[in-house]
């Protein structure tokens, strides 16, 4: 049994079980563990969904999206963003936000990733823009558990205790069926796509 099986068998285990965390150094695995979000590599977030799995997905031409990497405050390298505009005559700045971040507050309380998706879900959060508190559902594709509000469009998952995932929809998905069904589309295929280049 050649070492590459053996990869593959342990790798298809541990994204089936849900246990999407994953820390690479030195050519060694280390699951579960929380890190110091200054060690760990963020992938460009269009590097994880292509523009053609996105149109299949949201049922759209792919020609019709166009995709621009957002650039980060001078000095803030614990989060990067994809925005993919979506051109719809009916909808003015439709679009998907796709967001990658790690924990802001690891010193002063580092399981702040998982914890927020708990608290949005049991407390919501309060959007000046919409001036009300939202509070979220949660779902899960596959084993992976995630929250989502369909009000504002927004879904999160987290990988353990060391990344934080969001889609953001604007001018599409307006029911609950809708975004949770897209959901379970994107987030394995992200997720897979994920581990794969924190494997590179």
């Amino acid at each position: 049994m050649n070492y590459r099986f053996l990869l593959i068998v342990f790798l298809s285990a541990f994204y089936l079980n849900g246990q999407a965390q994953i820390y690479l150094e030195h050519n060694t695995f280390d699951f579960g563990k929380i890190i110091n979000p200054d060690l760990l590599t963020i992938p460009q977030p269009a590097s994880l969904v292509e523009k053609d799995v996105l149109a299949k997905t949201l049922n759209l031409k792919p020609e019709t999206i166009s995709s621009k990497d957002a650039k980060s405050s001078a000095g803030v390298k614990n989060i990067k963003s994809t925005f993919y505009n979506i051109q719809n005559n009916d909808v003015a700045y439709a679009g998907v936000l796709f967001q990658i971040s790690v924990n802001p507050v690891y010193i002063e309380a580092p399981t702040y990733i998982s914890s927020s998706l708990d608290n949005k879900m049991e407390h919501g959060e309060v959007l000046s823009s919409l001036n009300k508190k939202v509070l979220y559902k949660e779902d899960f594709a596959g084993k992976i558990r995630f929250v989502y509000n369909k009000d504002i469009g927004q879904i999160y998952w987290n990988i353990g205790d060391n990344y934080l995932m969001m889609l953001g929809f604007n001018g599409l998905l307006e029911n609950d069926e809708d975004l949770v069904k897209t959901a379970k589309v994107l987030i394995p295929h992200i997720t897979k796509n994920f581990l794969a280049k924190l494997l590179e």
